[in-house]
């Protein structure tokens, strides 16, 4: 992710889209779930899957899902999960489990507070989120849906799984190659996704670029800024403090001073803020200053119509609202 607005995230970010969730997932319209997964292939049982793994020397894939309600998650469960080639080859690799977060149907009791407890402890944000663990549950990789099929992602996930290894052998070089190696292995991930999944091995990353010669040391740096501005934004709108949130914002702003489309993304994150709030006064003075920052954005040309999509939205609920109060006369 290298925009601050691409994911489906719970609460601020599920607005905002500032934290990453893997690679590049967006929530649809609830969907009818897709069939049942296997039960063969798959368990709930996240303690005794991690045993599993430990005693067999597989490792663990473990599915954040959403079935009745994510439509990314049941297009993964249906594009891939529930393919014969997917079933017939993950299992001797990993140790399969899926841990649901339903809006309808009832989990067995117990179910849900152990899933919202991993949630929490592996600050899983937005689904599907697949997480790839050894035997001890420490992550090794993340990702999440990727279109293609069984095969490719069975592909991705191999890859997902050489990854720490490579990582170990490139942390044994020294100084700028150190960087450089380890920057080509996380290549391929957006720096939000690399900085939540591999701290240290981006941390090793940015201490020795210390000049920024290889360019990595400022990447790294302001992907980590974004990724404490989106954490920021989330503690502000759990408690519906807009005002802090459009202060976040500004900060923001001031400290790094970003130009063009990063600025006009920004100020956009004001425009929708302010219309959450129901300050349309203010989204209009917003997209004003996204139009005199930026001018040739895609802000600049999107900010205007998400305000008055708002507007359009509100009247019509006020309206509705109006003509459920009316009481028909009586006869």
């Amino acid at each position: 992710m290298t925009k601050l607005s691409r994911a489906v995230i719970i609460g601020a970010v599920s607005f905002l889209g500032l934290v990453s969730v893997g690679t590049l997932h967006a929530q649809e319209a609830a969907k009818p779930a897709a069939e049942a997964v296997n039960p063969s292939i798959w368990t709930t049982d996240f303690d005794a899957a991690l045993k599993e793994a430990a005693t067999s020397k597989r490792l663990v894939l473990v599915d954040f899902t959403g079935s009745d309600w994510c439509g990314w998650c049941i297009k993964l469960d249906e594009e891939v999960f529930d393919k014969a080639e997917f079933k017939a080859a993950a299992p001797k690799d990993f140790v399969l489990v899926k841990l649901d977060f339903p809006q309808k149907k009832k989990l067995p009791a117990g179910e849900k507070e152990r899933n919202d407890a991993l949630q929490k402890k592996y600050v899983v944000q937005g689904f599907p989120t697949i997480l790839m663990l050894d035997g001890s549950g420490k992550v090794l990789g993340k990702t999440g849906y990727r279109d293609g099929g069984p095969v490719p992602y069975l592909s991705h996930l191999k890859e997902l799984a050489e990854r720490p290894a490579l990582l170990a052998k490139a942390k044994e070089a020294k100084g700028a190659d150190k960087a450089r190696q380890l920057a080509a292995i996380l290549a391929q991930l957006d720096p939000s996704e690399a900085i939540e999944t591999y701290p240290e091995e981006v941390d090793a990353i940015i201490a020795n670029d210390p000049d920024n010669a290889l360019g990595l040391k400022a990447k790294y740096v302001a992907a980590k800024a974004k990724n404490k501005l989106g954490e920021s934004l989330q503690e502000h709108y759990m408690k519906k403090d807009f005002a802090g949130m459009i202060a976040v914002v500004e900060s923001y702003i001031k400290e790094h001073k970003p130009e063009g489309e990063e600025l006009a993304e920004l100020l956009f994150h004001k425009v929708r803020i302010n219309l959450i709030a129901a300050d349309f006064d203010k989204a209009e003075a917003a997209v004003a200053e996204i139009v005199k920052a930026a001018p040739d954005s895609r802000y600049a040309k999107m900010a205007p119509q998400t305000v008055e999509n708002a507007k359009k939205r509100a009247e019509a609920a006020k309206k509705k609202a109006a003509d459920k109060a009316v009481v028909p006369e009586a006869k």
